[in-house]
Formats: C-alpha cells, sequence, structure tokens
C-alpha cells in the first residue's frame, strides 16, 4: 500500500457527506449510474435513523490518498442472518473504488480486521439481501433497474485482487411487451385458477399496513430457505414500506388468494430510477413532486418480490403470477418489465421466466473469502 493512502472511518456528519458523495464524482462520466437518494442513504447509515441498526450494525470507512476520497466500504454485522443460518459470517458493503487494487485491498482489509473472529467475509450487501447487493459483472448496457446496483466493469476484478472468489450470482430478466405470449399466459393462468381454485387482486392501499403484513408472512414462509435470505423485522419492513409507499401503483402488484387466505404474491413498481437519475441524489425541493407526477407515464417496471407460500409451490402459482404481470403490462402500457433478481441456482424459477418469453439480461455477483484469525 502505498504510503499516501490510509484509511479512514466514518466518524463525523462531514464523514458521512464524503462517504455519500465520493460515487458521485467516481461515477460523474457513466451515463447509465443513478445516485442514490441522500435522505435515505443518510438515513441507513446513522445508528437509531433506521430500524436495521436496532440489532444490525454497520461501520463505514473511507479510504484518502492524501485529502482525496478514493474509496469507500463498510463492514456489516447482521445478527438476524447469524440466528437464522447459524453462520459464522461477517458482511461488507457499499463498496465503491478508483480503479486501483491498492485501494480495493485496503479497504476490503480494514473490514477484515473487524470480523470479531467470524470465519467467513461475504458480500456486497448494502446492508443485507434485503436491499441492493451484489457486483454488476455482465450483461446489457444502460441503466439499472430501481434498487439494483450499477458500477464499472473494473469492480469484480478488483475484488478478486483482494482474495474474495464468487460465491452466488444473482440474475436480471427481461420481458419485452411486444415479444410476450399474452395470449397464450392467460390461457395457463385459466387452467391453474380453475384448477387450484384461486383468484387474484391488487394491493388494498387503503388497508396498507395489513397487506405489508400479508407481504412479510408470505415473503419469510416463501423464502426462507433460499440462500442468503435475511428476515426483516417488523420495523424494518415497516420502514421500506414507508419510503415505498408513495410511489407504488397497487394495479401493478397481485395477492393470490384461495378464499379469504393469501397464498402468494408478487409486487412490482415503476421503474423510477428513470426519474431518479436526473434528480442526481436531492429529493428536495422539487424532485418528491416529479417522482409523484411521472408514477403514470413510466413505461418500464421491475418485479422486485415474489413469492409462493411453502404450503402451495410447485403447483403452478408463480406462472399465475406471472401472466397477470404480462397482463398488467398490456393493459397499462409498459414496454419492459425486469425480474430481479434471481439466485443462479434457482433453476424452476429461470426456466419458468425463460419458457414465458423472458430473456437474460444482468448478472450481479456475490464474493466470499475464508479468514484466518
Amino acid at each position: 500500500m502505498s504510503s499516501a493512502l490510509r484509511i479512514q472511518a466514518v466518524r463525523s456528519a462531514q464523514d458521512r457527506s464524503a462517504f455519500i458523495e465520493f460515487p458521485k464524482r467516481l461515477h460523474a462520466a457513466d451515463p447509465h449510474w443513478v445516485a442514490p437518494l441522500n435522505r435515505d442513504l443518510q438515513q441507513l447509515l446513522t445508528p437509531g435513523k433506521h430500524p436495521f441498526h436496532a440489532e444490525g450494525r454497520i461501520e463505514a470507512f473511507l479510504a484518502l490518498s492524501g485529502q482525496r476520497v478514493v474509496g469507500r466500504i463498510a463492514a456489516i454485522r447482521n445478527p438476524a442472518h447469524e440466528r437464522h443460518w447459524s453462520e459464522d459470517v461477517h458482511f461488507f458493503g457499499f463498496f465503491e473504488s478508483e480503479n486501483d487494487p491498492a485501494v480495493a485491498q485496503a479497504l476490503v482489509g480494514a473490514v477484515a480486521e473487524r470480523t470479531e473472529g467470524r470465519r467467513l467475509l461475504r458480500g456486497p450487501f448494502s446492508p443485507s439481501t434485503n436491499y441492493e447487493c451484489g457486483v454488476l459483472v455482465d450483461g446489457q448496457a444502460g441503466r439499472p433497474a430501481l434498487m439494483m446496483p450499477h458500477n464499472p466493469p473494473w469492480y469484480g476484478t478488483l475484488l478478486e485482487s483482494t482474495g474474495l472468489r464468487p460465491r452466488m450470482d444473482l440474475l436480471a430478466f427481461e420481458f419485452l411487451n411486444e415479444s410476450v405470449d399474452l395470449a397464450r399466459w392467460q390461457r395457463i393462468a385459466t387452467l391453474i385458477r380453475k384448477r387450484e381454485n384461486v383468484s387474484l387482486r391488487p394491493f388494498n392501499m387503503s388497508e396498507f399496513p395489513r397487506e405489508v403484513e400479508l407481504v412479510q408472512r408470505l415473503y419469510h414462509d416463501a423464502w426462507r430457505s433460499n440462500w442468503g435470505f435475511v428476515p426483516m423485522s417488523p420495523a424494518e419492513l415497516r420502514a421500506m414500506a414507508h419510503e415505498l409507499k408513495p410511489i407504488i401503483r397497487p394495479e401493478l402488484g397481485a395477492f393470490v388468494m384461495r378464499g379469504d387466505e393469501a397464498v402468494a404474491f408478487q409486487l412490482a413498481l415503476p421503474d423510477y430510477n428513470e426519474v431518479l437519475q436526473r434528480l442526481k441524489g436531492r429529493l428536495f425541493p422539487t424532485g418528491f413532486l416529479r417522482l409523484l407526477l411521472s408514477k403514470r407515464r413510466i413505461r418500464h417496471m421491475r418485479v422486485m418480490l415474489m413469492g409462493v407460500s411453502a404450503a402451495h409451490q410447485h403447483r403452478g402459482l408463480d406462472v399465475l403470477l406471472y401472466a397477470d404481470i404480462a397482463e398488467k403490462a398490456r393493459t397499462y402500457g409498459i414496454l419492459s418489465t425486469e425480474a430481479s433478481w434471481i439466485l443462479e441456482s434457482n433453476t424452476a424459477m429461470i426456466n419458468s421466466i425463460t419458457r414465458g418469453g423472458g430473456t437474460y439480461k444482468r448478472r450481479y455477483r456475490i464474493y466470499e473469502t475464508s479468514l484466518s484469525h
């Protein structure tokens, strides 16, 4: 490591501001990068401001060359993951770096020194699989979908230069409205509805707290055995729901109902990155209004959550949800729909998507290394 390069813990408001602002300078020339909202990132990083900190811990660090910020990272402790998986693992996230292996090695080394005797280091998670995670390593050029990462092509190489190795890939697929065989989807959906005696209903925004509880129950039940799953506390889910509520179009989401029981769901959101890219991380004074006014003009969406309760899996209900998404895309003038992210090991879902006309779009990678103490 160069003698001019040093790692500094984020302690002050000034440090936190430097942590948030660094990617804006780093990616200023990238036409596809989308700045996260400053307010949301401030809350997520500040103990006491976000429910993740009720149990979890985020320790942020800056890499400086002289007085210039050249990289950032966070060491992350997640007791919810440890309880669920009984796994001896520490995490890192919020990784950004100039194209310099010395910077990446110093950043990852700083996190490795704070793993408190744990056996594995894994990431990036910012701060868990319930948020932005992974490094873009392959796929189509273009703006990322809402709440998906975007980075220069050298990030994977930088992380591997530190001794990290690929652990799991997360895939994004795309449905283009014009190429989806909607009539075929509708025929299959009709058969499944009759066979399973189920119906679909949209989200009811007048009962929003109850709908959030339903999503949490179904999400935890459907995903609890999937690699990387981390249960969200009720407070954490409420905080995320509160952030997303203004931009939800309830008609785009759906619950599958068997009688009065919700047995599956999907949550699709308009891809607000189209608007957020122009806001450059600043919601005020006019950004919030621009978001609201654009809600029904955005022509792309992301399916960001989908789940079928464990007792109802392998009965075609996921296909029923895909058919519903395709129909809504046609009804509401959505030109393309991204389904992301999907574990590379989830071959059943990947097969359903590709049979239904979805095509591979991008690949995001999680890395891991063993630690010696």
